[in-house]
């Protein structure tokens, strides 16, 4: 996360934190583009992971690797 002062924030959340907080909070980490960020992230993950599989060519091994690529690819918050 690139804002130094959102971090600070998050980092005082606790049990005691109100509602109220916590949804300026989540508001707040869905406009600073650390979402979008983090996706891309694992993204390129997923993309280098299989690009090493693919030195495997097609042994059976393989393809649960593979498909849980694609699993964790599709995946939705």
């Amino acid at each position: 996360m690139q804002d130094p002062l959102l971090c600070k924030r998050i980092e005082r959340v606790t049990e005691t934190t109100s509602k109220e907080e916590i949804e300026h909070l989540v508001e707040a980490i869905r406009s600073s583009g650390a979402i979008e960020k983090s996706e891309q992230v694992a993204t390129d993950y997923l993309n280098k992971a299989a690009r090493i599989l693919d030195e495997f060519g097609n042994r059976k091994e393989v393809k649960p690797l593979r498909q849980i690529i694609k699993m964790l690819d599709k995946r939705d918050y």
